[in-house]
């Protein structure tokens, strides 16, 4: 019923804009391609914006105009509405440049971004939102607020549940770009997939069978984090708490 009660709300502030359906990435962009302001909003068709979800975010990026991503928490919900629990991690541009070397931990529902040429690259669906923040965190800066922005719902039709292997299989394709992007280093999609599950997981569900693979995905986090060590414009204190939950990870 979204098209129709978009239609009965008369401000001239609103746009709608509707296309044959071609995917999340394909109706962000359209999005994107009609946005005229310099801060754009995201917000899935199954979730809801709680008080605060614009313009937290918003004064956010009028306070620091280096911010190029802000996302927060969120209110995860079942199908019904029910609250389930809360997901709050907030994050500094250190750790979310690291993070997404292998992962995105932003909600997308709770992000907001700063108006580019960046598009939603449909070659990775369904990972391309995963895509979108860490390029995004390659124009400027990040950041994970504590502020509960949205309500996430999980349900048995949303696309992580409906597509784990596909969204595994992109998330690792645009790691391995990410880590070739900043770091220069070339690692092996298998052993990129071990690197975000010891960062997700840590050893508790890597098969006996695997280990050997393991401890050189360990190894290769170890060396990876050496060099991203290395760049500019880090926080030192963060970078030292990253690195020394590398050390005592397993």
């Amino acid at each position: 019923g979204t098209w129709d009660i978009l239609g009965r709300i008369i401000d001239p502030r609103l746009e709608i804009v509707r296309q044959q359906n071609g995917g999340a990435a394909s109706a962000r962009n359209a999005g994107l391609e009609s946005a005229i302001g310099d801060v754009i909003a995201f917000l899935d068709a199954d979730d809801l914006a709680l008080p605060g979800r614009f313009e937290i975010p918003l004064q956010a990026m009028m306070d620091d105009p280096a911010l190029a991503i802000v996302g927060g928490g969120s209110e995860v919900i079942d199908a019904e509405g029910y609250i389930q629990r809360n997901e709050i991690h907030p994050a500094t541009d250190t750790y979310l440049r690291w993070i997404t070397l292998f992962n995105s931990p932003f909600t997308f529902s709770t992000v907001t971004v700063r108006k580019s040429a960046l598009r939603f690259d449909s070659s990775v669906i369904p990972a391309e939102d995963y895509a979108f923040c860490a390029d995004k965190i390659d124009e400027g800066k990040g950041l994970l607020l504590p502020d509960i922005l949205c309500a996430y719902r999980v349900h048995s039709g949303q696309v992580t549940k409906r597509k784990n292997d596909l969204l595994r299989e992109s998330g690792n394709r645009i790691s391995a770009r990410k880590i070739h992007q900043r770091l220069g280093a070339d690692v092996p999609v298998d052993l990129v997939f071990l690197m975000r599950h010891l960062l997700a997981f840590g050893w508790d569900r890597v098969p006996p069978e695997h280990h050997a693979l393991a401890f050189e995905a360990e190894r290769t986090l170890r060396h990876l984090f050496a060099l991203f060590k290395q760049g500019d414009g880090l926080d030192a204190q963060e970078a030292a708490r990253i690195e020394a939950g590398l050390l005592e990870r397993r």
